[in-house]
């Protein structure tokens, strides 16, 4: 019977720390999805990089967290068992995060981290890259259907799939702000801008008609 309570008090000195520490932990993950990106209407090869960002992230902020849950521990002299907890957490979500980390950098093909490419071939590359997922909506109203190259031009054609007729002023005054935005704060793009490419935001109307196009080059991004 003693030999039975013991083992039943191990059990729950153990039991109780981690269940805590699985509940604080959940409370980390809600403070830290404010601070992930939002991958919404990109493609899979966009939502690929922008997962690995999120798991980053999400490594870095559970591991401040914890330190800081570590200090209150610390002072108050309570709970440590419980930060023994979410440090094995931590490890152990990091040690994951690493190895697929290192793995997807193994599946990178050739073309991708060769610095001796020409920029026609890295176009390709990205061109063939983006349209594995297409068509694809990015938003209720725009369908990404192709990404073609032409020289040192990386083309983005996009239809509006609604009955509304696109021009080029439409598009000069409520897209092709945010999207010369976009694409230089992007680091890929602006990196390709900067080797002498131009990417080209095609839109067309919901018949096929070409409505209005966005020019981006690498002197729109100063």
């Amino acid at each position: 019977m003693e030999d039975q309570i013991i083992k039943q008090n191990k059990t729950k000195r153990f039991l109780v720390p981690f269940l805590l520490a699985t509940l604080i932990s959940g409370l980390f993950f809600i403070i830290i999805i404010p601070f992930l990106k939002d991958a919404s209407g990109l493609s899979y090869s966009e939502k690929a990089h922008i997962g690995a960002v999120n798991l980053w992230r999400i490594v870095i902020g559970f591991g401040v967290l914890t330190v800081i849950t570590t200090i209150l521990s610390k002072l108050t002299k309570k709970f440590r068992s419980t930060v023994s907890c979410l440090w094995a957490f931590w490890v152990l979500g990091t040690s994951v995060v690493l190895i697929g980390s290192i793995y997807d950098l193994k599946k990178i093909p050739d073309a991708e981290i060769n610095d001796t490419n020409t920029i026609e071939e890295e176009l390709v590359f990205v061109a063939e890259e983006q349209s594995k997922d297409l068509p694809v909506m990015l938003n209720e109203l725009t369908q990404l259907t192709s990404v073609k190259v032409s020289g040192k031009n990386l083309i983005f054609s996009h239809k509006i799939m609604i009955d509304f007729v696109v021009t080029q002023a439409w598009v000069d005054e409520k897209i092709k702000k945010n999207k010369i935005a976009g694409e230089c704060n992007e680091s890929r793009w602006r990196n390709l801008l900067e080797k002498g490419a131009t990417i080209i935001l095609e839109y067309y109307n919901k018949n096929g008609e070409m409505g209005g196009k966005v020019n981006i080059n690498s002197s729109d991004c100063i």
